[in-house]
């Protein structure tokens, strides 16, 4: 087989996923192969075959695969290279056959580690082709704090610290050199925030552009305007100073033009500054103030008027909005007496039509709608009653006719008195079939009673909880290993009266004392099956019936069962029906019939 390819290695991005990767060269063995993972730094890393990695593809012209046990992450490269062993394995035995397979592997061999060699000298560091053979890259011997460089004549290394026409360093400078880090350099060259560097002057930008130099002690020259110190010369008001080197403390301070700023003294209680527009402001308070201030000497001001007119307080404390004329007005008045003061606070925005002002027990005033009750639906001889939105509706069967109030005379559509026990309500119901008296509680007027009483005096319950449901399918193979089966009456429902019941379950809409009845046929009962049990199951507890020998019961193979329970049950409560054979195989079967005479569950609310 030929080395057709002079690749000996690849490299791969890893990307955290990845675990399979291709090479594409021939080797002759696993351990032909060498994997490194190198990280972001470049440090590589040896991987050990089984550990690490598998290899697939030894003696493949084309390569294989390496599969890593991990893969390599986000920012790590994959280095798999060719690395055959430095032996020569091919034996030669005098007079012995020439084997043209076995000849060319060594030939193949010696081609790989050519190729290994090539690989390694490449990424060595080499002369160029142009260069002289009498220049030597032997290296000198290591010489600590030196560096190689080329000597004099150029055709050797060197080890050195620095030459004249290079680069010459100083014990000094080697200090700075050995800083890892700007700050430390600046400390070390006297420029840390420790020091105090001095320089003639600073040239911020181009020497023409702006210098910084020192005008006085202590006070700064930049391009000719000076830059005081704290405590120094008074800056002029011209370069945004006070011109003053004291100022008052919690004075106002007044402009003086380009003089020094004047400070008045700390204003006493209850005085502020007022200005006459030709001199400076003074500190007024009081009467002095009002004057000033346009509001008279006194202690009640009062305006020519306001937008809302002339407003007078009076002792009692009312506010007075005077007409046009100036002879009448309108006011609010606080009451004669109050326990504390309170504020009333309006609405933010304007009423519409019919709104009433309202007010929070914070005193927040809000607009709202004028609420109430209508009437509708009202003739001669009515009552009426509240609806659910607040109105009153005239009921019109419902008949005061002195001296009696007529519920049900016995005639059909006569009216009749109803409690609504959802709407906590009265309202009048109308028998429209016969003439029985129903009483509906929570039922829709005119509709179905919840109790009836006929002209006989029997009384019916049509929304009563009670259900029989009967199994009409024969269910194979139910039990016979002990298996629990919950018995499903699905069949064919007799009646169910609420809805309470699905099928296999019964669930309590109110909580009562119920009463169940059941009726289960199994066949296929044989001598082995040796014990049997059925369960009425509540949520509350279950009610059990145990069958010893059940084969003996009855005929060969026949078990017929039927049991009642009055159990008590809450709310939401469930019960239904499980059953279970024993001591045998699987083969046992339960009944079923077209009239579901043979397994049936029924149950219903006592009390």
């Amino acid at each position: 087989m030929v080395v057709s390819t002079t690749i000996s290695r690849v490299e791969y991005s890893g990307n955290a996923s990845t675990t399979v990767f291709a090479y594409t060269f021939r080797i002759f063995a696993d351990g032909d192969l060498k994997v490194y993972i190198v990280d972001s730094a470049g440090a590589a890393t040896l991987k050990t075959i089984t550990t690490h990695y598998t290899v697939s593809g030894a003696g493949d012209a084309s390569g294989g695969n390496v599969t890593m046990v991990s893969a390599p992450a986000s920012g790590e490269t994959l280095v798999i290279e060719r690395s055959v062993a430095y032996t020569q394995s091919t034996d030669y035995v005098e007079s012995d056959s020439f084997s043209a397979n076995t000849h060319e592997t060594a030939l193949d061999r010696n081609a790989m580690l050519t190729q290994q060699n090539q690989r390694d000298i490449a990424r060595s560091m080499r002369l160029a082709k142009g260069t002289a053979d009498t220049v030597s890259v032997e290296l000198p011997a290591p010489v600590a704090s030196h560096f190689i460089k080329w000597n004099s004549d150029a055709d050797a290394l060197e080890s050195a610290i620095g030459t004249a026409d290079q680069v010459t360093v100083t014990d000094f400078m080697a200090t700075v050199l050995d800083d890892a880090t700007a700050a430390a350099a600046a400390t070390t060259l006297g420029l840390g925030t420790g020091n105090s560097p001095q320089f003639t002057a600073v040239n911020v930008g181009a020497a023409s552009d702006t210098t910084v130099s020192r005008a006085s002690a202590g006070d700064l020259n930049v391009e000719g305007n000076i830059v005081y110190r704290a405590g120094g010369t008074d800056v002029p008001v011209t370069d945004g100073g006070t011109g003053a080197s004291t100022l008052t403390d919690g004075g106002v301070l007044l402009g003086s033009g380009t003089a020094a700023l004047t400070a008045m003294a700390v204003l006493g209680d209850g005085e502020f500054i007022v200005g006459d527009g030709s001199g400076d402001p003074v500190a007024e308070s009081g009467a002095t103030a009002r004057t000033s201030l346009g509001l008279g000497t006194g202690d009640s001001p009062t305006f020519t008027a306001v937008t809302a007119g002339q407003v007078d307080v009076t002792a009692q404390g009312d506010v007075r909005f005077q007409d046009a004329s100036g002879g009448q007005y309108a006011a609010f008045q606080a009451p004669a007496t109050i326990s504390s003061a309170h504020t009333y606070t309006l609405p933010s925005a304007l009423p519409a039509s019919s709104k009433l002002l309202q007010s929070t027990d914070a005193g927040v005033l809000t607009w709202e709608s004028v609420s109430g009750v209508s009437l509708s639906g009202s003739t001669d001889n009515t009552v009426a009653t509240v609806t659910g939105a607040n109105a009153l509706a005239g009921e019109a069967k419902l008949l005061f006719d002195p001296p009696k109030l007529t519920i049900g005379s016995g005639a059909e559509e006569d009216p009749m008195l109803v409690w609504d026990g959802n709407a906590q309500d009265w309202y009048a119901g109308i028998d429209d079939t016969d003439d029985d008296f129903k009483i509906g509680l929570g039922s829709t007027a005119g509709t179905t009673a919840h109790i009836v009483i006929d002209e006989t005096g029997a009384i019916t319950k049509p929304l009563q909880p009670a259900f029989h449901s009967r199994n009409t399918a024969k269910q194979n193979n139910f039990s016979g290993d002990g298996t629990q089966y919950t018995v499903p009456f699905a069949g064919t429902e007799t009646f169910d009266q609420n809805a309470d019941f699905d099928g296999t379950t019964f669930t309590a809409p109110v909580a009562g004392t119920y009463l169940f009845t059941y009726a289960l046929s199994m066949d296929a009962i044989g001598s082995s099956h040796t014990n049997g049990r059925v369960e009425l199951k509540t949520s509350n507890r279950d009610y059990r019936q145990n069958r010893v020998n059940p084969y003996s019961v009855g005929a060969a193979d026949n078990w017929a069962l039927q049991g009642s329970v009055i159990a008590d049950m809450d709310a939401s409560d469930t019960a239904y029906v499980t059953i279970i054979v024993g001591g045998g195989a699987k083969t046992v079967d339960l009944s079923g019939d077209a009239t579901g005479g043979y397994t049936y569950f029924a149950g219903c609310l006592l009390v």
